[in-house]
């Protein structure tokens, strides 16, 4: 497993071409693995789960798999790339683990509660 992690204030981004660029790390990590170990393998690329501070009047986002839609993958053995989405619903209190003066009320960032999940799922339900 390949991981890609950055220091507060050093948020990975999606083909900026920097040293923090998790787009262009994915893309040698996923070759490096299909020409070097096993091209028999299938390369799964977790997107950005949030950019910034997730607290209220601070710059942040929450990017998960967007960037992909513009600038996706093309590893050396085509057909071995799977998306997924980097997204924890159970992070903390609104996903930053701060209450008060440090939470936030962007609703990207809402704890998923049984009460939510239920709400969702009714109208799904067949009789």
């Amino acid at each position: 497993m390949f991981i890609c992690r950055a220091a507060v204030g050093a948020d990975p981004n999606w083909g900026s071409g920097d040293e923090r660029d998790w787009f262009a790390a994915a893309q040698r990590a996923g070759d490096r693995i299909l020409t070097e170990a096993n091209p028999n393998l299938l390369i799964i690329i977790e997107g950005i789960n949030w950019v910034g501070i997730p607290v209220d009047g601070l710059p942040h986002g929450r990017p998960t798999l967007e960037p992909a839609r513009t600038l996706s993958h093309t590893l050396v053995s085509s057909g071995k790339l799977v998306y997924s989405a980097h997204f924890y619903g159970y992070t903390g209190p609104n996903h930053s683990g701060a209450t008060g003066p440090g939470e936030t009320h962007d609703p990207r960032y809402q704890d998923l509660t049984a009460s939510s999940c239920t709400r969702c799922c009714a109208g799904r339900r067949s009789s």
